[in-house]
């Protein structure tokens, strides 16, 4: 088999030895053993066309196969889960070496892997350093380290010039550094040119764990810092021109944040559960901020003026239990789309909302919250509209003239006494569960398009008025469209006011039944086009004209 060229082994889970005429193959381009558990021997490979080489899982495998041949520069290695100690030590491209769980230290002979761009030892549990030549990898574009116990990288490490992604994340890997052991990040010293994306959640930074001169990582754009024990940052943080994003949450120690006025392309910022009472002024000129997460930020009392945050999309304020207010300017973001306020026991006042861009609101377990924020813009169908526990008694969309259906989330808000709609020219419908709305006093929907009000809303057993009553000159229903009560069914035991003018009823159009409405005491019916006179109503002041 002298041209073979691809050989797949994988999961040939018995197989305990390759025979080392598999090192005569000069042709071969990939080689893949992956879950070859059983696997001992594996004496030879000729590596000359070789491009992919798969160990992965093969657990039993101790000693890496004798190379022959002169290596390609985009030879690829795979070796996870693997009781294997020695590494090679010739040219490859990519060296995966995950779930190595008794992997303690790499051989210093890995600096002489020109060629490498990917060194991958994350999850190697055991693992607390790595060679002080790593400066010498000048192609290496990766380093995942996370999981580790890796807390003191390399001096050299800043030389890696062409290196963009370095993480040495700890806790959500099931690792973490003990002891009073605690990462420092040697000093940049104008190295790391290309760097765009550091991950040092959960490291046990404390103050001076991050350089100071960490501000001239001038191409960074991701940075976590989630998890750590700081109570401030290196000024310099603040140089960051390139960041895109930043994550602080979870540094429960931090009392101070830096200044963002040099950070003009920051999109998203995390700052959640952290110990701050007021954010500095300088966040509200982030123009290109998207995403702001301030929950469980519980000391928190005061808001920024959010004018400068035209892009924002995404407001977390959830569990911020000691804010009263939020300020006006949150009522001009127009690109807003998530809104989550859930458990702000205090909150009390809430500015106007344009929702032209909303998808989603979340006022669940504002207890204090009376009355809903005036409402501006165009509110979407699939609006997502949450305020389960609130305290929410009046909802008011009147004169939304492009508003064509009702979210069915508003049915949700059970202490909602009144609902008004009128002039919403046109909205055509309510949601099938209006009925649910069991608080409801007062619904009115005049000058809507509605002609078919759901049968659940005879369920609405407190309500008192309720108006249809379309527009005596234009504006109501089309020809041919005619409007239907539903039948009462013993329904509406408290209702008092129901006005149906210019409702366009015919003959039928009122239930057989609408004389069970017992407590009913004005009934409108003027312009319609029913031809039989309706029966006398006792007690009902009835306007036909």
């Amino acid at each position: 088999m002298s041209n073979l060229e691809y050989l797949d082994l994988g999961n040939c889970i018995n197989l305990e030895e390759v025979h080392h005429s598999l090192g005569c193959r000069t042709k071969l381009k990939r080689l893949n053993l992956i879950y070859c558990r059983l696997l001992e021997r594996f004496p030879c490979v000729n590596v000359e066309s070789l491009e992919y080489l798969d160990l992965k899982f093969c657990s039993r495998l101790e000693k890496f196969p004798e190379i022959r041949g002169r290596t390609k520069q985009n030879l690829e290695i795979k070796m996870w889960d693997s009781e294997k100690r020695e590494l090679p030590s010739y040219i490859v491209q990519c060296l995966t070496l995950r779930h190595l769980d008794n992997l303690v230290a790499l051989p210093s002979s890995i600096g002489m892997l020109e060629g490498l761009v990917i060194l991958d030892v994350s999850n190697c549990y055991k693992l607390e350093s790595l060679p002080e030549d790593l400066g010498d990898l000048v192609n290496l574009e990766k380093v995942d380290a996370s999981g580790t116990l890796i807390s003191l990288p390399p001096s050299s490490i800043v030389c890696l010039n062409k290196l963009t992604f370095m993480s040495f994340a700890k806790q959500r890997y099931n690792v973490s550094l003990e002891g009073g052991v605690y990462f420092e990040f040697p000093q940049v010293n104008e190295g790391l040119h290309s760097l765009e994306d550091l991950d040092l959640c959960y490291c046990n930074l404390k103050d001076g764990g991050l350089p100071e001169d960490i501000g001239s990582l001038y191409s960074l754009e991701h940075l976590n810092l989630q998890g750590n024990n700081f109570d401030h940052l290196p000024q310099s943080i603040a140089q960051l021109g390139a960041l895109r994003s930043l994550n602080l949450s979870n540094c429960k120690r931090l009392t101070q944040l830096p200044d963002f006025m040099g950070m003009p392309n920051l999109m998203t910022l995390n700052l959640s559960i952290i110990n701050i009472e007021r954010l500095p002024r300088s966040i509200e000129q982030l123009s290109a901020l998207r995403s702001l997460d301030l929950s469980y930020c519980e000391r928190l009392k005061e808001l920024p003026i959010f004018m400068g945050m035209q892009n924002l999309e995404t407001l977390n304020l959830s569990n911020c239990i000691n804010l009263e207010e939020v300020h006006r300017s949150l009522g001009l973001l127009k690109k807003l789309c998530t809104l989550k306020m859930t458990n702000c026991k205090q909150l009390k006042r809430f500015p106007a909302l344009c929702i032209d861009s909303l998808d989603y609101l979340c006022l669940r377990d504002c207890s204090s919250l009376e009355k809903i924020p005036e409402i501006l813009g165009n509110m979407k169908a699939e609006l997502e509209i949450h305020m389960l526990d609130s305290v929410i008694r009046d909802l008011g969309f009147r004169g939304f003239e492009n508003l064509a259906t009702l979210p069915s989330s508003i049915c949700k808000l059970k202490s909602l006494v009144s609902l008004n709609v009128s002039d919403c020219s046109k909205l055509k419908s309510f949601p099938e569960e209006i009925g649910d709305l069991e608080n409801l006093e007062n619904l009115d929907a005049r000058g809507t398009l509605i002609s078919q009000p759901p049968s659940s809303i005879v369920q609405l057993k407190k309500l008192k008025f309720l108006s249809f009553a379309k527009q005596n000159s234009g504006g109501g229903l089309v020809d041919g469209v005619y409007f239907s009560f539903p039948v009462v069914s013993d329904g509406l035991r408290l209702l008092e006011i129901l006005n149906l003018s210019y409702c366009n009823l015919i003959d039928g159009s009122l239930p057989e039944d609408i004389g069970s409405l017992s407590s009913l005491n004005e009934l409108y019916l003027s312009g319609n086009n029913f031809e039989h006179k309706l029966g006398d109503f006792e007690s009902v002041k009835l306007y036909e004209s």
